[in-house]
């Protein structure tokens, strides 16, 4: 299906070779809209782009997964 290729995905993750290793798999699936985030601030300022699906660690630095999931 063609539409699930432009859904647009944020990854937060503090870990850089996570998030990194999410970012990639989805491009190699074909995805091509996929943003990745170290921090939860970066993500809720990032919320205006309206992304279709969130894949959010709960223990990340700064402000905390659930804040991010609550904004």
């Amino acid at each position: 299906m063609n539409c699930i290729k432009d859904l647009s995905i944020f990854v937060i993750d503090d870990d850089p070779v996570c998030h990194e290793l999410y970012r990639q798999y989805l491009l190699n699936m074909g995805l091509a809209r996929v943003s990745v985030f170290g921090m939860g601030q970066q993500c809720i300022n990032a919320l205006t782009c309206q992304p279709d699906v969130i894949l959010l660690y709960h223990h990340i630095a700064g402000t905390d997964g659930l804040e991010v999931l609550k904004k």
